[in-house]
């Protein structure tokens, strides 16, 4: 479909928006940006068109003179070195990573070379999607000083330079934004999250911008609105309950100030009627019966109250309660002897005490022993022939059988029975003195009670000392066992107190019966409006205050208003939809097939938007209820996820660099080669930066770029010591070509040589064996690439069939290359000789001369072929010879 004008879609929408918008969309078109200067004028703006500031500005709407040139296109990113690192994780302080400024960049290492702390740097510093992977200092170092770094790189073809800092101080340029990065957090935020298109159409990001100048405006305004708010203080102080009061009540920003004179208006004539209104009041308040009756039936039940306290005192503390009190207590010690004397009779030759209190607590604690716990199940006490004593815990003998039954035939005989009975209504009698209350809670009311009935209150208060003395002595008395003290300490006191609440009830019945509640209402209600417009009228100025601030909060409401952000989030929306969403789903769908996913039901669709921006988001085709988390594979997923990269980068206006962390799973190696291919062919036109550990994945790679003539860069990170980092150039020996392993070769055998005329011979030997073991492994690399011209490889997907018309072997190939292998795996450390062997390694000659035999081979089978390659290739007949020695 074709693609919409946005920039007059956006001129054409912003007439219906206010005019400090369309300002703003004004301003954006002509400079991209906006300054805090810019955000304050158009926050001034806002308010002058609501009349709460007025300026000389005036707002210069968008059109389409404004509008930039089509086709101007910001000049793409990419970096060109990272070097300089500074504390982080255990990285050389030294190092180098340089990256093609278009092509593809391979940074190989091992698990804890150190790479990934690499990568880290960049992802901080790029665009990276999903959660934030930070940049780890080294734990062991002494210092704490943050990490750094320093990234060379191009905008549009101009180098610059920063030194970046995980200070949280120092930002990144913004530039570096630019430049898009994919890890595993990117490929789970891909498949499982809403997204944002990070790559928008020229023109969509005015409203991205006009979005943003509008949630500032809406901040200033809201601020101003605060502060109005807490400037419009309410007028306090006047009656609600009147008329002027329900006025200040009712006080809004449409209240006029005609309004407000005539309700707050207060004469002379009204303060005199306000005097005399007030005089006639409290004199009908002071005569008030209603008022005399609340206060007369409030004393009486206080004196209620109090009489009732009197009236237990004398119920306990009465000569007879305490005659009685003694008589109980001579009856318990009466019982007590009868039952120690039944128990002597039965239990002659006992311990002492038997058959007393004490023991009797000790036997109900037996009894409550075997019945809870010993023999839950048999009536106490339990005297069978297993049966244990449930205090001693031996076995009881016949006797103790015998002794046991009669004591809880005594327990349960009369005497004992009436020995409790008497002791436990002594108990209770003796506690209600005990717990008997013999002060008075209202000081207050013992002086009105002189006052109104004079020596009454002193009465009252000397019974209560009295009945506090005499219930001390009882007790003290008890527990010397001593005669109980008498006296009758509260007399007649309850009577008179009920006299006086009864009078005091009549009283109170004789003043409501005289009341008329209409008399003094309607002069009330006129000198309790006078009162409230006396005080109106004094704050007037606060009165005109509230209401012009109440002005000012409805018109910055209406500025709230006018910065909502809905219109712009749904014009985004569909302007996104347009430009976008189309061209992103069939980008994707392209991506996934090239990747090998397609035959899944997956699309890429828009997902609802927020605060000006469209999100996408992947789903299953036709599935109810499953995302494709839930259905996908982890490799299908990540191929998914590479598929919504791609198309982003489809949409981008300009090619800045990539980076990829690891960007093929370990559960998908069967699209590595995929992979591998689409990066390379993005890599012929821009920069591609690519970080892995995977090595079949790099000589994919490798293999690809050589196909799409993609430029290569590929650099090693390794350990060093303790250290990790160290970056240099060239493939690890499992991604080297057979050429580049035959140089590696030549260069070690110099270190060999001088080893040897140093006469290390130690060291010679080592070195010399470990060649002998890469020598063996290039011949191996060499059968594929050079014999079978790459016809086929170990670990590759592909059989390059295509290749086959360039294949011939000739029977001194077969003879070389057995040579040249069994020769080397005779060497090899790890095979074992006799201990009277002990043979040295060859010298440097014979290996340098081992070394050439291969480089000579290489190149007399490539000469060869390459004679042939105008004629009719001819597959010559492989005649196996026998094997030689040990191929290991």
């Amino acid at each position: 479909m074709p693609q919409p004008n946005i920039y007059e879609e956006i001129v054409a929408w912003s007439k219906d928006r206010p005019e400090w918008q369309r300002d703003a969309l004004r301003r954006l078109a002509e400079t991209g940006t906006l300054t805090s200067a810019d955000l304050d004028e158009l926050a001034q703006l806002c308010l002058a068109a609501h009349g709460v500031e007025s300026v000389e500005v005036r707002p210069v709407p968008i059109s389409t003179d404004h509008l930039p040139q089509q086709g101007q296109a910001v000049g793409a990113v990419g970096l060109t070195k990272l070097s300089a690192v500074k504390n982080v994780a255990a990285l050389l302080p030294d190092q180098n990573l340089r990256f093609l400024p278009k092509g593809l960049s391979i940074v190989y290492g091992d698990n804890g070379s150190g790479k990934s702390s690499y990568a880290r740097i960049l992802k901080r510093v790029c665009r990276a999607r999903g959660a934030s992977e930070g940049v780890r200092p080294n734990v062991f170092a002494a210092a704490s000083a943050a990490s750094e770094a320093t990234i060379d790189f191009e905008v549009g073809g101009q180098v610059q330079l920063v030194t970046w800092k995980d200070d949280g101080a120092t930002a990144a340029p913004s530039q570096l934004s630019h430049i898009s990065v994919f890890d595993q957090a990117a490929a789970s935020a891909y498949v499982s999250a809403k997204q944002d298109t990070s790559v928008r159409p020229a023109g969509l990001d005015l409203l991205t911008g006009l979005y943003g100048a509008v949630e500032a405006v809406r901040s200033r305004i809201q601020g101003r609105l605060t502060a109005a708010k807490t400037a419009a203080r309410p007028v306090e102080g006047v009656d609600p309950s009147t008329k002027t009061g329900a006025f200040i009540a009712g006080l809004t920003a449409k209240t006029t100030t005609d309004e407000i004179e005539q309700a707050l208006a207060f004469s002379d004539a009204d303060l005199s009627r306000g005097q005399a209104l007030a005089k006639d009041v409290a004199r009908l308040d002071a005569e008030d019966p209603q008022r005399m009756a609340k206060e007369l039936r409030g004393r009486r039940a206080r004196i209620e109250g109090l009489r009732q306290r009197v009236e237990v005192i004398r119920s306990v503390l009465a000569p007879a309660a305490i005659e009685g009190l003694g008589k109980l207590l001579e009856a318990s010690a009466l019982k007590e002897q009868a039952a120690t004397l039944a128990s002597s009779l039965s239990f002659e030759g006992a311990l002492p005490g038997v058959g007393g209190e004490v023991w009797r607590e000790l036997w109900e604690a037996a009894r409550r022993y075997s019945t809870r716990a010993a023999y839950p199940q048999q009536p106490f006490p339990v005297v069978g022939p297993d049966a244990k004593c449930v205090l001693c815990q031996q076995p009881l003998a016949e006797e103790a059988r015998q002794r046991v039954a009669k004591f809880e035939e005594f327990v349960r005989n009369t005497a004992a029975a009436e020995a409790r009975a008497a002791r436990a209504a002594f108990d209770s009698a003796k506690r209600r003195v005990a717990e008997l209350v013999t002060t008075a809670d209202d000081a207050v009311l013992i002086q009105e009670l002189d006052e109104v009935q004079p020596q009454l209150g002193t009465m009252v208060q000397r019974a209560l000392d009295a009945a506090g003395d005499l219930r001390k002595a009882v007790l003290d008395a008890i527990a010397a066992a001593k005669p109980l003290p008498v006296a009758d300490v509260v007399g007649q006191l309850p009577e008179q107190l009920q006299a006086l609440t009864a009078e005091l009830e009549r009283r109170a019945q004789e003043a409501l019966a005289a009341h008329d509640p209409t008399k003094k209402v309607a002069l009330q209600k006129e000198l309790a409006e006078l009162r409230a417009r006396a005080v109106a009228a004094k704050r007037k100025g606060d009165v005109l205050a509230f209401v012009g601030s109440a002005r000012t909060v409805a018109a910055l409401e209406r500025c709230l208003a006018d910065a909502a952000t809905n219109a712009i989030t749904a014009k985004n929306t569909e302007l996104t939809k347009k430009a976008v969403t189309d061209s992103l789903r069939t980008f994707f769908d392209d991506e996934r097939r090239g990747l090998g996913l397609d035959r899944t039901p997956v699309e890429l669709g828009p997902a609802g938007g927020s605060k000006a921006v469209l999100y996408h988001q992947l789903a299953l085709r036709g599935a109810r209820g499953a995302a494709p988390t839930d259905v996908l594979s982890e490799g299908e997923q990540r191929v998914c996820a590479l598929a919504s990269f791609f198309a982003e980068m489809l949409l981008a206006p300009t090619k800045s660099a990539i980076i990829f962390d690891d960007p093929v799973s370990s559960f998908d190696h069967l699209r590595r080669e995929n992979v591998a291919r689409r990066l390379a062919r993005e890599a012929a036109d821009r920069q591609v930066i690519v970080f892995t550990h995977d090595a079949v994945f790099l000589l994919a790679l490798i293999e690809a770029a050589e196909a799409f003539a993609a430029s290569l860069l590929v650099q090693q990170v390794q350990t060093a010591g303790a250290s990790v980092g160290h970056c240099s150039e060239g493939p690890p020996w499992v991604g080297m070509a057979v050429n580049k392993r035959i140089g590696f070769l030549k260069s070690e055998w110099v270190k060999a040589d001088k080893f040897f005329r140093n006469n290390e011979r130690t060291t010679y030997n080592g070195l010399a064996r470990q060649l002998y073991g890469l020598l063996r492994e290039t011949w191996e690399r060499a059968i594929e690439e050079v014999l079978f011209g790459g016809v086929i490889e170990r670990l590759k997907l592909s059989v390059e069939t295509n290749k086959l018309k360039l294949v011939d072997i000739a029977p001194t190939d077969f003879e070389r290359v057995e040579r040249g292998m069994s020769k080397a795996s005779a060497q090899l450390i790890g095979h074992d000789q006799p201990a009277a062997v002990n043979t040295p390694a060859p010298q440097p000659d014979e290996l340098d001369a081992d070394i050439k035999e291969l480089e000579s081979w290489v190149k007399d089978v490539r000469a060869r072929r390459e004679k042939k390659k105008s004629a009719t290739p001819v597959i010559a007949e492989v005649v196996p010879l026998p094997v030689k020695g040990a191929n290991g």
